[in-house]
């Protein structure tokens, strides 16, 4: 990381979910470069979570679907020219540093395509390839194969990746007074009475279906509200306008409607005047927590650990299916949400605890000395998303002193075990490319293959290990051969430190 960049560009032009969880980085980014001079790259339409921002200097619109659209078909050559067009005002400036979060491949085109000294995150190379060379990218690549080792919500990864130690986790959204005043307009002329804090938002629709809690029970929760008094405004996208007024009409007197009638950036101020939020994993999720609304979230075929609504004292509520997170966009039965009952919700609702026998498996989400996003349990089930033991061992790859509990030695003894069997490979990974590049002998490269493939059949901790090993060396350029060799040896030697890192050595077990 550059001392003190003058110029930042931030690349995020993923889904709003993901812009709203980079804005928190936003923050630590101009508190440890007030200077500096930041701009934001995100998708034409996926600004609504960023204005008005004060970290923000300025604000890129990128038209990346109708860009991707034309690249794929007969009229890519039309597209390429689009693509230079649209980039040509960034081309312009010389940025000392560019993050690009975005883990779209046509987005490391783009990155490669503007000036930058330094880049974080997934770039093109010249050569010819992908690479992602910072350890904090890295890890984020690395999640989706070892997610049992991962404990890291995606704001702290991106934290990690930045290079920032202080984000602000509340009110990271900035509603603006005229917002608010054409919000409460909005809602007097629905019926909808303003001054009380009796007010809770509702999100039935979801992108996946499986991501979404079953209209039946959002109506049961719905009619059980509205007899305590409760005020329900019902949000959605136009497309989800029928499922909107279906639960609407159910639940009756003190349900509205609003799905479509509004931009995203006005449902956000919708939101910023209730007191509750009732929503899978959605925009609106996070676009609550960002405003401080107390959230209650419905999972299902994501992991609340990496997607949760960042931020202290919202709550959590998953059902167990031995896929989970599937991360699943068609699951038949969607039984994980069938499972999360109205009546669970309703007395965590009103009692701010759990019932007996809830049914499920409940969090609520804290915010650590460390500044680390975590889950809390609420019930007597363990957290089956990640082992918390490995995930403390793998960040210690990267750099980070993690305490590890005394009461699992014997759990430390077998990691190391694992660990040292993949460093067995690595080491002889490591004779091999040494061999070819002092005897110039291809048979090295044979062995070095089947030592990596024999590396990836290992199991436990190893699946971490063997995935980061894997996009490291996928990040060598191999235009040249013999420089390719050396590269991946220094790559192989890296890893292997950095996994030496994580044993614990036998008079400290």
């Amino acid at each position: 990381m550059l001392d003190s960049p003058k110029s930042i560009l931030v690349i995020q032009p993923n889904n709003l979910g993901d812009v709203l969880m980079t804005v928190p980085v936003l923050f630590g980014l101009k508190k440890k470069y007030p200077k500096a001079d930041l701009t934001f790259f995100v998708e034409d339409g996926f600004e609504a979570g960023i204005l008005n921002h004060s970290a923000i200097d300025h604000l890129f619109y990128f038209k990346r679907k109708k860009i991707k659209e034309k690249i794929n078909s007969d009229s890519w050559q039309e597209g390429c020219i689009d693509l230079h067009n649209e980039i040509a005002s960034l081309q312009t400036t010389s940025f000392d540093l560019c993050i690009n979060f975005a883990q779209h491949q046509q987005i490391s085109y783009v990155a490669a395509l503007i000036k930058v000294k330094i880049t974080y995150g997934q770039h093109f190379l010249n050569s010819g390839n992908h690479a992602i060379n910072d350890p904090w990218s890295q890890y984020l690549y690395t999640i989706p194969f070892a997610r049992q080792f991962n404990n890291l919500h995606a704001t702290d990864t991106f934290r990690r990746i930045a290079g920032v130690e202080q984000i602000q986790t509340t009110n990271t959204l900035t509603i603006t007074d005229e917002e608010k005043r054409d919000s409460h307009h909005y809602l007097s002329k629905k019926g909808i009475d303003c001054s009380t804090d009796k007010l809770v938002v509702f999100q039935p629709g979801a992108a996946l279906p499986a991501k979404r809690w079953p209209p039946d029970h959002f109506i049961s929760l719905g009619q059980k509200l509205v007899k305590q008094d409760w005020q329900i405004l019902i949000s959605g996208a136009p497309s989800e306008n029928d499922l909107v007024e279906y639960v609407s009409q159910k639940i009756g007197k003190g349900a509205f409607a609003s799905a479509g009638e509004t931009s995203f950036r006005a449902a956000l101020a919708n939101l910023s005047l209730a007191s509750l939020c009732i929503t899978g994993d959605t925009a609106l999720m996070h676009g609550a927590a960002a405003l401080g609304i107390k959230t209650y979230a419905l999972f299902g075929a994501t992991s609340p650990v990496e997607t949760g609504p960042y931020g202290k004292d919202h709550w959590i509520f998953f059902a167990s299916c031995n896929q989970m997170p599937c991360f699943c966009d068609q699951c038949k039965t969607t039984l994980c949400m069938k499972s999360i009952l109205p009546e669970t919700l309703l007395y965590c609702i009103n009692n701010n605890t759990v019932p007996a026998d809830p049914k499920c498996h409940i969090f609520t989400t804290d915010i650590q000395d460390n500044g680390d996003y975590r889950l809390v349990p609420q019930t007597n089930d363990s957290l089956l998303y990640f082992n918390n033991l490995g995930a403390q061992i793998v960040r210690r790859a990267f750099g980070e002193e993690t305490t590890l509990p005394e009461e699992s030695m014997d759990e430390i003894a077998l990691y190391n075990h694992q660990s040292l069997e993949f460093l067995d490979y690595l080491e002889k990974m490591i004779e091999q490319l040494s061999r070819f590049l002092t005897d110039k002998d291809s048979d090295a490269i044979v062995l070095f293959e089947k030592f990596k493939s024999d590396s990836e059949r290992t199991t436990g901790i190893t699946q971490f290990w063997s995935a980061l090993l894997n996009i490291r060396l996928n990040s060598v350029p191999l235009l040249d051969p013999f420089k390719g060799v050396q590269l991946s040896k220094q790559v192989c030697i890296d890893t292997k430190k950095a996994i030496e890192r994580t044993i614990i050595s036998e008079s400290a077990l």
